[in-house]
């Protein structure tokens, strides 16, 4: 078995094989993230913001289920694995492998079984009895994704994130257009909204279709040198099939209980914004066609830039993981320090340059304006709920998984009580800033977590946020000049916004590099030049 084909051959991995495994994963969460935003600006206009309404009663509940069914448990299996491996116990990982795909595959089936006979209790509790078809369809995956997990747990294990990161792209590049296409051709043969959204729902289950099968050729071509080693290694105690399953769920459950938070704060106003807003007495297509938005187009455009936040926490998570096992609290300290400049350093002009832009950028690519308001409300959101996933991460890393877990109980019971105070105040937004301050109220809690452990260099941070705020200050309103200068002067066509978009966004991206670049503390932060963490 070649080397270039698998990570697998060897008992201690090299360094630089890490560091491309980590930089496989990242670029996969990413591109996967990406081709999420994507699809939506098609579906929007084809089947608008009911159908993307709908759409949600079923993929958010999905998303939920899917954390419960697997809780945590690929992860879990992917450190088993690496951990015995490294201690040449391949047999080990080769069992785990066996049990945990049947655990999770029977945990799948009876989640899709219970999905299927309880939807239409959940979908009139949506105020939307049309939604139950639409919900099984998009539940359907359930019977794949988990056991499917495993496999990419194992692979992982073995340090090898090739299958991963392969398998997720063509994953979400498989559902994408399926959903589209099946919206284009149901919208065109006069379906109904409800039967082409339910129709076109199934593209999740046939992207996981995918990515197994992505997956088991991967198996098939590793799978004799996955097999010599697991012969050459020492022989195992038989161990009880239900102590193995309580240990591994125990491990795993905090691990699960965290990657929760971005689908529950979303399930929380998939149950409570449309009920609360018909009886403030808003008509259903106002509700309709703002849960629309809320959940789908402007929720996407923001989780762009977040979804750098997510690809950067897992990448930094196994080596802040393997110096808190060394004791390493100064390599700790700096790690959490230059990870929170750098994701600022990202995100902060991000947030800066989309409210600055929601006008151009949502009339660009969406049929209406109505989604402007929402999307410059979001734009918070983006810095509370990248640093929230970062600390999130640095805190797993760090052994303290309980204490994010009881930071995002309150961060939820926050969004909650959210809810039911800002909607009446302001329905349009209420929702929006109920997740900002909860993101918020979460990531000091995380925060305190970490200094209770670590002494991070207040002088150094926040010198470094000052010098950030100020260039993402200069390069709004650069932005906002340009904007305002084309606006006037530019006439109202498409081809000219989409050009003069384009041409804003390179200015900010100029002006903000520009200003950054020569700053010392800023040339710490380039990816590379790690090693300075260390003098």
């Amino acid at each position: 078995m070649r080397r270039k084909d698998s990570a697998m051959t060897a008992k201690n991995e090299p360094i630089h094989t890490v560091v491309r495994g980590t930089m496989i994963l990242t670029l996969a969460v990413l591109a996967s993230k990406i081709l999420g935003f994507i699809y939506v600006v098609p579906l929007e206009h084809l089947i608008g913001l009911e159908g993307l309404t709908l759409l949600n009663h079923g993929y958010t509940p999905y998303t939920v289920l899917l954390s419960l069914t697997t809780l945590g448990i690929p992860l879990a299996v992917s450190k088993y694995v690496a951990t015995h491996n490294q201690l040449g116990e391949y047999r080990k990982g080769k069992r785990l492998l066996k049990r945990s795909f049947y655990l999770l595959l029977g945990l799948g089936v009876v989640m899709y079984l219970l999905v299927f006979w309880g939807s239409p209790l959940f979908a009139k509790w949506l105020q939307s009895p049309e939604s139950t078809w639409i919900i099984r369809a998009s539940a359907s995956a359930l019977l794949v994704v988990p056991a499917m997990a495993v496999l990419r747990g194992y692979f992982q294990g073995w340090q090898s994130m090739g299958p991963t990161g392969v398998s997720q792209v063509i994953e979400q590049l498989v559902r994408v257009v399926f959903m589209v296409l099946m919206a284009y051709l149901f919208v065109q043969a006069n379906y109904t909204i409800v039967n082409t959204v339910a129709l076109a729902s199934l593209g999740t289950l046939l992207g996981a279709i995918a990515a197994l099968v992505t997956l088991l050729i991967y198996w098939y071509k590793r799978r004799e040198g996955i097999h010599k080693k697991v012969l050459a290694s020492p022989s195992i105690e038989d161990q009880p099939l239900l102590v193995e399953y309580r240990d591994l769920i125990r491990y795993a459950l905090p691990i699960s209980f965290v990657s929760l938070a971005i689908p529950l704060m979303a399930f929380i106003d998939l149950v409570m914004y449309k009920p609360i807003l018909y009886d403030l007495g808003y008509s259903r297509e106002v509700v309709v066609n703002w849960f629309g938005i809320l959940s789908s187009t402007a929720q996407k455009l923001i989780m762009v830039p977040v979804s750098i936040a997510t690809a950067f926490s897992l990448s930094i998570l196994p080596s802040l993981a393997k110096q808190y096992v060394q004791g390493d609290k100064e390599y700790i300290t700096k790690q959490t320090e230059q990870s929170m400049l750098l994701l600022c350093y990202i995100l902060l002009p991000a947030s800066v340059g989309i409210y600055v832009l929601a006008e151009p950028i949502y009339t660009t690519l969406y049929s209406d304006a109505l989604g402007v308001t929402m999307l410059e409300a979001y734009t918070p959101t983006i810095i509370a709920l990248g640093l929230y996933t970062l600390t999130a991460s640095i805190l797993q890393a760090i052994g303290k998984m309980k204490w994010s877990m009881s930071w995002l109980i309150v961060a939820l019971l926050l969004k909650g009580l959210g809810m039911l105070l800002l909607l009446p105040y302001n329905a349009e937004v209420g929702a929006i800033h109920a997740t900002t301050i909860a993101f918020t109220i979460g990531l000091l809690g995380n925060l305190w977590g970490i200094l209770r452990t670590y002494t991070l260099s207040y002088k150094r941070v926040l010198t470094g946020l000052g010098a950030i705020s100020l260039a993402a200050l200069i390069m709004g309103l650069a932005v906002y000049a340009g904007n305002q200068f084309s606006d006037r002067f530019l006439p109202d066509h498409l081809f000219l916004k989409m050009l003069e978009l384009i041409v804003l966004v390179l200015l900010g991206v100029a002006v903000y590099f520009g200003l950054t670049y020569r700053i010392p503390w800023v040339k710490t932060l380039q990816i590379g030049r790690r090693k300075k963490l260390k003098q």
